[in-house]
């Protein structure tokens, strides 16, 4: 990117970390939902999309894709 810092929360984060951790590989949402919310009591698919929409809006819509019905991708090269 272009070098500017762009502030994350907690869970943001770890579903950025979680998507770039496997480049190219499509992640379905429930595996997402539990190693984003381990122990964690609100796991709506739907939490999912509000956090991967902030992302987008943060870094960018070319990153992650998203495969209906499927789950969500991290573009290495977008």
């Amino acid at each position: 990117g272009d070098g500017v810092a762009v502030a994350l929360t907690g869970t943001e984060y770890r579903v950025l970390r979680y998507l770039m951790s496997h480049p190219d590989k499509l992640l379905s949402k429930s595996r997402h939902t539990e190693h984003v919310y381990e122990g964690d009591h609100h796991r709506d698919s739907n939490v999912l999309e509000v956090y991967v929409r902030r992302l987008r809006e943060k870094i960018g819509t070319e990153y992650i894709e998203t495969r209906r019905g499927q789950g969500y991708l991290f573009r290495s090269r977008p």
